[in-house]
């Protein structure tokens, strides 16, 4: 099969000469979609109960894993040893090696919350005393030690930009002191870890200004050496996050800090209008689903490192009420799923580990809530194997174009499920099939849903290695991301295909895949294996 050409989107007459602007570089992530909150919600429910909503995500990261999460108090709110990771445990080494991002001391902006304080010395507040300093020094490190083989990236305490006095958080200044100890206590322990900063304010109530100037005396009293992520939250509608993402790395930028990774830990909307300070104007079950892709492509192609939605079950009330990828409920497990779940799960599978984003078209971007939106917005993914997808949308029916296309096929995908099944179970999409013409595709008027757009024609897939140890042939290598394979295998090479035994099938995830056959040499002279991509 051949790679598709590089392809370049142009978007109506008007936007023909728009250069595109590309994200900056950095190391990959270990992830780059995430999901906050994935055990909250459903007390009465196991982690391996819960795990039934999560698993057929294909998700590879997570944040706040309450109850499983490290937090201080959580694993040791009296002076008494060792620390119970009963919970931890479970959502740290969960089978289906789903990493979290661990956060330290505390996760709640309630001032009833522990804040950074030592769990059994509460009133005045950490006030580094050799003591405070000794108890906590055991404690980061004792975590970092348990969970090594499973993260490298730890968070400290969250959303300290609205907690700077006693008794739960500390000034600004003291707050930097407080990081780069901890980042010492860590790194001594783990020379690769790297700390992320407590996520920022998600703006509801909170002006951003506010939050550009707690980082600003951040970095002024720390400069590189207090985090290696900048971490912060955002809940306004879609179209201002382009405003709000600028605002953040232009403060990196006057500490000449502009390549510093940015994770977005708590980004979503809500399915429903609840609390205004929360709410977008839009909100309904379809805009929710949409808003999934768009948020997330959106800060992708703006150059976001890593973007978590907010959260997987919605609580019964409350400012986050409507924001889970579930309803609420109390059955075991609680919530049946929404649009927006089979949306993320498409997200996953087709965006997870790509390489690049390129922001090829930027609508009407405002610092509004209310107004803004419309125009032509695209972002173009591209993954190492050759992989290339478009994401589209727009809120006034421009039409856009793709050219220089070498393959003569094209699947479009509506993002938001035209149906949902009554119990939530099952969503179909729809997905037509364009093919170019003298190498150019335009797509109609693509609305505010947005639509995924990739060839038809997947990557070939290599063989990289293959071995023969104590009776196993192991084979690997790289295919199209996301797509489906298959392997089959024969004694007589001059077989015909459709007469080889299928024996293994899967997808390549992050455009790679590895194949074990522990039947290779049992009473069988010779064997051979083809790999097939459907």
């Amino acid at each position: 099969m051949n790679h598709p050409l590089p392809a370049k989107l142009l978007l109506a007459a008007i936007f023909l000469c728009a250069p595109a602007i590309a994200a900056p570089a950095q190391s990959p992530p270990p992830f780059r979609i995430g999901l906050n909150f994935p055990f909250a919600g459903p007390t009465n429910s196991t982690f391996a109960n819960i795990f039934t909503n999560i698993t057929p995500l294909g998700l590879r990261g997570m944040r706040h894993t309450a109850p499983g999460d490290v937090t201080w108090s959580s694993l040791q709110p009296t002076n008494t040893l060792p620390l119970n990771f009963a919970n931890a445990d479970q959502a740290f080494f969960n089978p289906n090696g789903v990493m979290p991002l661990g956060t330290f001391y505390d996760v709640s902006s309630d001032t009833n919350s522990t804040g950074l304080q030592v769990p059994w010395i509460k009133g005045a507040g950490f006030n580094f005393t050799s003591n405070e300093l000794y108890c906590a020094s055991n404690y980061v490190r004792a975590v970092v030690a348990r969970y090594l083989g499973v993260t490298h990236h730890w968070e400290i305490a969250n959303e300290m930009d609205g907690k700077t006095t006693r008794n739960f958080g500390l000034p600004a200044d003291e707050f930097a002191a407080f990081l780069v100890t901890n980042r010492n206590w860590i790194r001594a322990v783990d020379p690769q870890a790297q700390i992320v900063l407590p996520g920022c304010l998600g703006n509801y109530g909170y002006p951003l200004t506010n939050a550009y100037a707690w980082l600003r005396q951040i970095l002024t009293n720390t400069g590189p050496a207090g985090f290696d992520v900048l971490n912060y939250h955002d809940y306004k509608s879609w179209w201002v996050l382009p405003a709000d993402f600028d605002g953040y790395r232009a403060v990196l930028a006057e500490f000449n800090l502009t390549n510093l990774p940015i994770w977005i830990t708590e980004c979503s909307s809500p399915s429903a209008s609840n609390n205004p300070a929360f709410t977008v104007p839009y909100a309904s079950e379809d805009q929710q689903a949409a808003d999934v892709w768009r948020r997330s492509c959106l800060l992708f192609g703006k150059g976001a490192a890593t973007w978590f939605w907010h959260s997987l079950y919605s609580g019964p009330t409350g400012g986050f009420a409507n924001d889970g990828l579930l309803t609420p409920g109390s059955g075991t497990p609680a919530g049946q799923k929404k649009k927006s779940w089979h949306a993320f799960k498409l997200l996953v599978q087709k965006i997870e580990g790509f390489q690049t984003a390129t922001l090829l078209q930027l609508g009407n971007a405002t610092t509004s809530n209310t107004n803004g939106g419309d125009g032509q917005w695209a972002v173009q993914f591209d993954w190492a194997d050759h992989t290339r997808r478009f994401v589209a949308w727009s809120g006034t029916n421009l039409n856009c174009t793709l050219t220089n296309l070498a393959t003569n096929s094209y699947r479009l995908t509506t993002v938001v499920p035209a149906t949902i099944s009554g119990d939530g179970e099952t969503a179909t999409f729809t997905v037509v099939t364009n093919t170019p013409v003298a190498g150019a595709l335009t797509v109609t008027g693509p609305t505010n849903f947005p639509v995924l757009i990739e060839s038809t024609v997947p990557a070939a897939p290599v063989v990289t290695n293959t071995a023969l140890a104590q009776n196993i042939f192991t084979m690997t290598g790289t295919g199209p991301t996301a797509e489906n394979y298959h392997v089959l295998a024969a004694t007589n090479l001059t077989l015909a295909v459709p007469d080889w035994t299928p024996v293994s099938a899967g997808t390549f995830s992050n455009g790679a895949f590895q194949f074990s056959d522990t039947n290779s040499t049992t009473n069988l002279p010779q064997r051979f294996y083809r790999l097939s991509v459907p």
